[in-house]
C-alpha cells in the first residue's frame, strides 16, 4: 500500500511572496501605523478577520517585522492556517527582519501551534481498478491516485469538497467538514466502467485549473480559539524567558 503526502502549497508560496521584503510598496509610516493600531483593537477584541485586513493595508504602506508577526496572528485566528505557517517560517527564517531571543521564541510557538491546527484527510480511492484517478479539493486539482492508493493531505479546516474522475469519466465527490487538528478518512468509490459518468459539479468543473519605535510586539501572547483572538500585552526584555501561559512583548524599538 502506498501513501503519498500532498500539502497546500499554493497559499504557501503566494503567502511567503506577497509579503517579501522586496516587492515595491508605497512608503507612508504615518498612515501605517494608523492601521496597525487599528488592526490591534481589532484583534484584542477577538475580530480576526477585521484585523488581518488591517495589517495588510498597513504592510502595503510601510514593512515592519512586528507587523507581520500581526499579520500571521491575525490569519490563524480567521482560520488561515496555511498562510499563517508561511509568514511564521518566513519570520524565523529572518526574511522580514532581525527577531530578538524572546521575539523568536515567541514566534516558534506560535508556529507550532498552528502546525498542529492543520486538518489533515486521508484519501482513498476505491473501486473497479484505475491508474490515473484525478483526486479534486475544493475544485483545485490535488494530484492522481490508483485505486487503493492512500493520498494524504494537510490544510485548512472547515469545509471541503473532495473528488475523484476517473480518466474514463467515472467520478466521485464527498462534501467533508473538517475540524482545526482533526485527521479525517474520506473514501470515494468510483463505480463500474459501464456506468456512465454523472453530471460534473460546477465545484468540481474547474480541473486543473529598519524598524518604526511606535510599531508594537502586541499579539505574541495572542491565545487563538476559533471563536476569536484575545490579546494579553506585557513588558518584557529581549532576555526574559518565555512561560507557557500566554503573553506579548511589547517592543519600543527594532
Amino acid at each position: 500500500m502506498t501513501a503519498r503526502v500532498i500539502g497546500s502549497v499554493v497559499a504557501v508560496v503566494v503567502a511567503a511572496s506577497a509579503l517579501s521584503p522586496s516587492v515595491a510598496r508605497a512608503d507612508d509610516p504615518a498612515a501605517a501605523r494608523r492601521l496597525f493600531e487599528q488592526g490591534r483593537a481589532a484583534l484584542d477584541e477577538g475580530r480576526a478577520a477585521e484585523a488581518r485586513d488591517l495589517f495588510r493595508r498597513s504592510l502595503s504602506l510601510h514593512s515592519n517585522v512586528a507587523t507581520v508577526f500581526n499579520l500571521a496572528v491575525a490569519l490563524r485566528g480567521a482560520g488561515q492556517t496555511t498562510e499563517s505557517i508561511a509568514l511564521f517560517e518566513a519570520l524565523i527564517a529572518g526574511r522580514h527582519g532581525t527577531l530578538g531571543r524572546a521575539q523568536r521564541g515567541e514566534v516558534d510557538r506560535h508556529l507550532r501551534a498552528a502546525r498542529s491546527e492543520l486538518a489533515a484527510l486521508d484519501i482513498v480511492v476505491s473501486g473497479e481498478a484505475t491508474d490515473d484517478a484525478r483526486i479534486h479539493i475544493d475544485g483545485i486539482l490535488l494530484g492522481r491516485a490508483r485505486s487503493g492508493e492512500h493520498v494524504a493531505w494537510r490544510g485548512d479546516a472547515g469545509p471541503h469538497l473532495v473528488a475523484v474522475r476517473a480518466h474514463d469519466g467515472r467520478q466521485a465527490e464527498r462534501r467533508i467538514v473538517v475540524a482545526r487538528g482533526e485527521a479525517l478518512a474520506v473514501r470515494l468509490a468510483l463505480g463500474p466502467r459501464s456506468q456512465a459518468p454523472a453530471p460534473v459539479s460546477a465545484s468540481a468543473r474547474d480541473e486543473d485549473s529598519g524598524g518604526v519605535a511606535w510599531f508594537w510586539w502586541v499579539a505574541a501572547g495572542a491565545v487563538v480559539a476559533a471563536a476569536g483572538v484575545t490579546a494579553i500585552v506585557l513588558v518584557a526584555s529581549q532576555d526574559d524567558e518565555l512561560e507557557p501561559s500566554a503573553r506579548a512583548i511589547t517592543l519600543v524599538s527594532f
